[in-house]
């Protein structure tokens, strides 16, 4: 868990809201577990306007994915009035895709570049109206100091 972790209240917004697990041995890639690319040192996007996809699911409902376009933090933080969006935050478009309505928190939202997808977020806040309100993910490239600090994950530059 990032030390700097901090619960307010539900009202109050969550930062620093990303941890690292270390597994006791090493994962078995196959169709299901597969690496994922995070955003390089040099890469300085917002990702603003560009098409994410959050994909999601459980045992009783399967998988289903949703393809939003990201927002800047201002028209996030507008449409979200009672949450701060910090730099560390993202935000898609409900309107441009679909709501998030699901109880998944870290699920992953990835664009897709030149050289494949890459992981831009972890779902981080929604709310349980549809179409209505813009879904909040921790920005992973905020966290990429600390994701070298704490993990053997190497960053390209």
């Amino acid at each position: 868990m990032h030390p700097f972790f901090n619960y307010p209240g539900l009202w109050e917004g969550v930062t620093y809201n990303i941890a690292t697990i270390r597994l006791p041995f090493s994962a078995t890639l196959n169709d299901y577990v597969q690496p994922i690319r995070l955003p390089r040192l040099s890469d300085t996007r917002t990702y603003e306007k560009m098409e994410g996809t959050v994909t999601t699911g459980d045992y009783q409902y399967g998988l289903y994915y949703l393809r939003n376009q990201v927002m800047s933090n201002a028209d996030c933080q507008r449409d979200i009035l009672h949450h701060l969006i910090p730099d560390q935050q993202m935000c898609t478009d409900t309107y441009i895709g679909g709501a998030f309505n699901s109880r998944r928190y870290g699920a992953p939202l990835t664009i897709e570049d030149g050289n494949g997808r890459v992981l831009v977020g972890l779902a981080d806040f929604w709310k349980w109206t549809p179409n209505s309100y813009p879904t909040r993910f921790v920005r992973v490239a905020y966290f990429r100091d600390w994701i070298q600090t704490n993990t053997d994950y190497i960053f390209q530059f």
